[in-house]
């Protein structure tokens, strides 16, 4: 989430010209949520100890760690922080994957799910073995991994409205988790691929001014989506089912 924010390239090698990545309304908005949603998680974390939730409480906290130490890591004048965001993909895609497949009740869909996640753990372990994982952002592994997320969360979705406890939908936690996570994926997926692809050198004038409005656009949904972490962890009920 919001590894743009820290890639970016400031001109001015000193503290005050690198610590500008701060200095942007919708990164700090951003940032401020995100910083929300997980203390949220940790108010109401005895609420859901012992369920899956936990694993996505604990997603919170790294994710907006990983963020500041990747930004602290630029600041110090190391222009070069992808490694932070490689690491970060192969924390962050098990954890959900595994709060997402305990939450699943039908057989095949929880196979699948686990077939998804073995071709998308071989694909980022050949990334971290063969590839220049310490220098170059690996674009496949973390766009790969949200695309089967956002599989995985139709297939709890698909679930959840085949139920017949339908009326108890504002309670589950699983809906807020899938709905911020939706919202998000459809503005940062073309981010990722416009940046990480080169296309920004080729582009007009014009184009490079569409961008940098999507992209802020794409902050204020992030903003958003966190809001709705922080809502959902609020609003909803602990679960029945156990963090095995």
């Amino acid at each position: 989430m919001l590894y743009t924010l820290a890639l970016e390239k400031i001109a001015s090698p000193d503290w005050e010209g690198r610590l500008s990545i701060y200095k942007n309304i919708t990164t700090d908005f951003m940032l401020l949520c995100q910083f929300v949603s997980f203390i949220v998680g940790l108010i109401f974390f005895k609420k859901y100890k012992g369920t899956p939730v936990v694993l996505f409480i604990i997603f919170l906290g790294y994710n907006m760690l990983n963020e500041h130490v990747a930004s602290l890591y630029y600041i110090l004048g190391n222009d070069n922080n992808h490694i932070f965001y490689n690491i970060r993909s192969g924390i962050y895609f098990p954890l959900m994957l595994s709060f997402y497949w305990l939450f699943l009740k039908t057989n095949k869909f929880k196979k699948a799910t686990l077939i998804l996640g073995c071709v998308w753990l071989i694909i980022y372990l050949s990334a971290l073995l063969l590839g220049n994982f310490e220098y170059s952002f690996d674009l496949l592994t973390s766009s790969l991994g949200d695309f089967i997320l956002m599989l995985i969360i139709l297939f709890n979705l698909i679930e959840i409205i085949n139920s017949s406890n339908l009326s108890n939908v504002t309670d589950n936690i699983v809906v807020y988790v899938s709905l911020g996570f939706l919202i998000y994926f459809v503005a940062d997926l073309p981010i990722s691929v416009i940046i990480y692809t080169g296309w920004l050198r080729d582009a007009t004038e014009e184009e490079v001014k569409f961008f940098s409005l999507f992209r802020q656009i794409s902050m204020v949904i992030g903003s958003f989506m966190y809001l709705i972490f922080a809502y959902g962890l609020w609003k909803s009920k602990r679960p029945d089912v156990k963090l095995k």
